[in-house]
C-alpha cells in the first residue's frame, strides 16, 4: 500500500479539480483507491476553515462583465450562471453544492 504525504494528497486533489474528470476516472488513471480518494476529500474539507476565502480576479475588459458568465467549480461540480445572477442566488447555489457534496 502506497503512502501519500499531505502535500502529495493536496497536489493530486488539485490536479483532479483542474482535470474536469470524474473521481473514478482520475483514480483509475493514477492508481489510487476510490476509498482512499474519498478519505482525502473528507480530510481536506475538515482541515479547511469553514470561512476560508478564495481569490477572485476581475475580467480584463468591461465587455466581459456585460455578456459573460460566472463559472462555479466545487469538486466534480461545474456550474455556469449569467453574470447578472444576484448574490442571493449564488449563495443558494453554493449552499446546495455543499449539502450535496458533504
Amino acid at each position: 500500500m502506497q503512502r501519500y504525504s499531505k502535500e502529495n494528497r493536496r497536489n493530486l486533489l488539485q490536479q483532479w479539480n483542474e482535470s474536469g474528470k470524474s473521481g473514478s476516472a482520475f483514480c483509475e488513471e493514477n492508481g489510487i483507491s476510490r476509498t482512499t480518494f474519498q478519505n482525502w476529500k473528507k480530510w481536506e474539507r475538515e482541515e479547511r476553515p469553514s470561512g476560508e476565502l478564495v481569490e477572485i480576479t476581475r475580467p480584463a475588459t468591461a465587455a466581459l462583465c456585460e455578456t459573460g458568465s460566472i463559472r462555479i467549480e466545487f469538486g466534480a461540480f461545474r456550474i455556469t450562471v449569467p453574470v447578472t445572477t444576484g448574490q442571493a442566488e449564488i449563495e443558494m447555489i453554493l449552499k446546495a453544492l455543499r449539502d450535496i457534496a458533504c
